[in-house]
């Protein structure tokens, strides 16, 4: 059947990105002592750059994590209950670990990872609540909440990344406009000093 057919198409794609995935963790842990290098941090510095040093693998856990939510999905593709009761708990256990271990070597970054792992969780279970209430005057305050609270944490996360970014590169964008303004000033001066002589 189709279903059939989509489910053995998403596990093998599964597994080669999971293959892949592994490839590139082995070769950073065969590394994971030269990762200050210029050529390793070219080469490998997508997956490590925004971590603490100790934290160099973290990107690669939240890889797995997101395997693991789909794998359960499709797991429990037919019981919504059990689906949803171990993502939670799944996801709150990642939730102490990233608090616990603070792997960003920006906390802002720390704190929007937690904001997205109790969205998660917060969406879950309200989703579950509407999905198993008949009642309609109750499961619309529930729909409205999960709308609310999502629309509230894409502001949030917006404003944290505007925040962030502007404090991690707003030094560099002020130098290099400052090397670009001195650049053209340069050039209007150089250009202008000869159409001076030649008045003199």
């Amino acid at each position: 059947t189709l279903h059939k057919e989509l489910t053995t198409f998403a596990t093998t794609t599964l597994f080669f990105y999971v293959g892949v995935t592994f490839i590139f963790l082995l070769a950073l842990v065969l590394y994971r002592k030269r990762l200050a290098e210029p050529m390793v941090r070219l080469s490998l510095g997508y997956f490590y750059n925004d971590y603490k040093e100790s934290s160099f693998y973290w990107e690669f856990l939240k890889i797995f994590q997101k395997v693991i939510l789909i794998s359960l999905v499709v797991t429990f593709e037919n019981n919504y209950q059990n689906k949803t009761l171990t993502m939670i708990i799944f996801l709150a256990m990642y939730y102490l670990l990233v608090s616990k271990v603070k792997p960003f070597t920006n906390l802002s970054f720390t704190e929007i990872d937690r904001r997205v792992t109790v969205i998660y969780v917060s969406t879950l279970f309200l989703t579950f609540y509407v999905k198993n209430n008949d009642v309609v005057w109750l499961r619309i305050p529930a729909e409205i909440s999960i709308w609310v609270m999502n629309l509230a944490f894409i502001i949030s996360l917006a404003y944290l990344l505007i925040k962030t970014y502007k404090q991690l590169f707003g030094e560099k964008i002020y130098a290099v406009l400052t090397t670009v303004g001195r650049t053209i000033y340069n050039v209007f001066k150089g250009s202008s000093e000869p159409n001076s002589k030649v008045l003199e």
